[in-house]
């Protein structure tokens, strides 16, 4: 079964349209390397037709980061990725938090995952 990594990462500030594109992009990326994603940006086209509060969505997105082997935060300021990540911790679900978008880090966030895969390997046999 393939590792299956959490997306956190602005959404609102400065821009929610951007900021999807941005973690969009980044969960291709890692599709593409043979990881499956849960992006929770991606409950803004949920929200345009089905309005929740901030702390509904917010509790939704927890619910499926405890079904993710890891959680991977993205560059910027955000109140709700912060509290993903704090959640994380508080699950022992190991997390990642980019700085940049470099390829160097990039490579070290591979590097980490088939760390995180070969542990979650062994701990299911």
């Amino acid at each position: 079964m393939k590792l299956k990594c959490y997306v956190a990462g602005p959404y609102s500030v400065p821009d929610p349209v951007a900021n999807v594109a941005k973690a969009c992009k980044f969960a291709g990326w890692l599709l593409d390397r043979g990881y499956n994603v849960f992006v929770p940006h991606l409950n803004m086209l949920l929200h345009m037709m089905e309005q929740r509060s901030w702390d509904d969505w917010l509790n939704i997105d927890l619910e499926w980061l405890e079904k993710c082997d890891c959680l991977i935060r993205l560059p910027g300021e955000s109140k709700g990725s912060d509290l993903e990540v704090a959640a994380a911790k508080e699950r022992h679900i190991p997390y990642y938090a980019l700085s940049g978008d470099s390829e160097r880090e990039r490579s070290n966030l591979l590097h980490w995952l088939a760390d995180v895969d070969a542990s979650r390997k062994a701990r299911s046999k």
